[in-house]
């Protein structure tokens, strides 16, 4: 396997913003990766931020921002996962596109999905039903459950 870290070079002069933790400023507007122009926030979770993004051909995509800078443990964690998954291809696991490190932050640029389970549960919730149908959920699962077999047997 490539080692992820040796790939990219890194500025040890990054500052760290120390709001957010982030050595980049992402917002509406804001071109961290040439080209690829941050369009709305998605989320944020225990390792960084996840922000929509439209690429070169107006395609969007999402670009995750790890928290921290490239030498912190949730980044050097972040480049083991991706060292293991760059590799794995399969139609119902979002693809992996880019890995940079600007400013000595990491960031990860993916396919973006459609939607998540909890924007469907709201929206069938806002149309008056009690959830999501059964056999939209079955789909899921099964969806799921391909994938998950799909990387016990080869991965």
């Amino acid at each position: 396997m490539v080692n992820l870290r040796s790939s990219f070079p890194v500025e040890p002069s990054a500052v760290v913003a120390p709001e957010r933790n982030l050595a980049l400023s992402p917002a509406e507007g804001v071109e961290p990766i040439p080209g690829y122009l941050l369009t709305e926030k998605i989320g944020a979770g225990a390792y960084g931020e996840v922000w929509r993004a439209k690429a070169p051909g107006g395609l969007d995509k999402a670009i995750k921002f790890v928290y921290g800078t490239i030498d912190d443990v949730r980044a050097k964690r972040e480049l083991n996962s991706l060292d293991r998954i760059k590799e794995v291809h399969h139609p119902f696991l979002l693809s992996l596109e880019r890995i940079e490190v600007v400013r000595g932050q990491l960031i990860i640029l993916t396919e973006l999905a459609e939607s998540c389970l909890k924007a469907r549960f709201e929206s069938y919730c806002e149309e008056g039903y009690s959830g999501i149908p059964r056999d939209e959920l079955l789909d899921y699962l099964s969806d799921a459950a391909d994938a998950l077999d799909f990387l016990y047997e080869e991965h």
